[in-house]
């Protein structure tokens, strides 16, 4: 008899745990932080104390769910920050400690960040399912940012034969970039003279050109302004409605320093240079035929992860040609104009 109501006696024991909400099993293999959103519109001041999360799986009415604890830090003195609408508890230094269970295929958090002048901005971070974390994690960086944009340029041009031709036109640009990594990015852009508006004699002459840019952010993830080195190549020719004007297939390497700034309500500073030296198709001519560019730009982002851009850059080309009387060629554009990126 005591035997039989020992069994009973496990048996409800058993029956109760399983109902309970905390009986931890075996853990499951880590999960990643996605921060999928592009680098110009994260959070500056919101960090994580590792990309990588231990799972804790528990029964709950015998299912098996799986919970994470993610602590961070919001590094904004005075600021608020909130997770898909709720308040967090921030200590003193900024930190906090938030305990979810996990959706598949990935759970979304939207953190909202509130500095402490009221700036409201929006981040959505995805943490991947156990058993989604390869499909998930693959697409992390993959970032894609699609540009289109038109300017309003100031060209001149002189060689041997013509000393003053000026243009004013409307320039068509496009670019696609992808954030690789943290640290690694990739770009290519083109831009055309679309639209001569005025010009000073009867040739019209238009300018066609594209780079591609791989670079390296430098600076630490701490630091407010973001320095990246790039490298990369380009191509440049001219058409034009008169033989005795312009260049045809330049091409070359380039150098690329870029800089960044993001601030608290996701608007953005960009500051990039160029150097170039020019070759006639793949010869470099010598290192005084080059291009010098400069400029710069003012994003304004929205919530919809778009950005609104107010444009300016410089550009200064020289050329000499041995082999056609050491003609000199320069040429020098200034342009102002918007893009808008999705």
């Amino acid at each position: 008899m005591k035997k039989i109501l020992l069994l009973l006696y496990f048996i409800v024991c058993s029956h109760l745990a399983l109902a309970k909400d905390d009986i931890q099993l075996q853990n499951a293999k880590n999960v990643r932080i996605l921060r999928t959103t592009p680098q110009a519109e994260q959070i500056l001041d919101l960090q994580f104390q590792s990309r990588e999360l231990e799972v804790t799986s528990t029964l709950v009415e015998g299912e098996k769910k799986d919970s994470v604890v993610l602590n961070g830090k919001y590094d904004q003195p005075g600021g608020t920050l909130k997770v898909n609408k709720k308040q967090l508890k921030l200590a003193p230094d900024g930190s906090f400690k938030l305990k979810f269970r996990l959706k598949s295929p990935a759970t979304d958090l939207v953190f909202t960040a509130v500095s402490k002048d009221g700036v409201e901005h929006n981040e959505t971070i995805s943490i991947a399912a156990p058993g989604e974390l390869t499909s998930s994690s693959s697409k992390a960086f993959h970032t894609q940012v699609f540009n289109l944009g038109v300017g309003f340029s100031l060209i001149t041009y002189s060689d041997k034969n013509y000393s003053s031709y000026a243009e004013k036109a409307i320039t068509a640009k496009l670019s696609l970039g992808t954030q690789l990594t943290y640290s690694w990015s990739w770009g290519i852009n083109a831009f055309v003279t679309a639209l001569p508006i005025s010009k000073s004699g009867s040739i019209t002459a238009r300018y066609v050109g594209a780079n591609v840019r791989i670079g390296y952010l430098l600076s630490s993830k701490k630091s407010s302004w973001k320095f990246s080195l790039m490298g990369g190549a380009y191509y440049l020719t001219m058409i034009v409605s008169s033989a005795d004007l312009g260049f045809k297939n330049m091409m070359g390497p380039q150098l690329y320093p870029y800089l960044l700034r993001v601030f608290q309500n996701g608007n953005s500073l960009q500051f990039y240079a160029k150097y170039s030296p020019v070759g006639n198709g793949f010869k470099i001519l010598s290192l005084s035929n080059r291009e010098i560019a400069a400029g710069g730009a003012y994003s304004f982002g929205f919530k919809n992860g778009h950005a609104l851009s107010i444009t300016a850059d410089l550009s200064m080309l020289q050329l000499t040609f041995p082999n056609q009387a050491n003609d000199l060629i320069k040429t020098t554009s200034i342009t102002f104009g918007l893009s808008y990126g999705i």
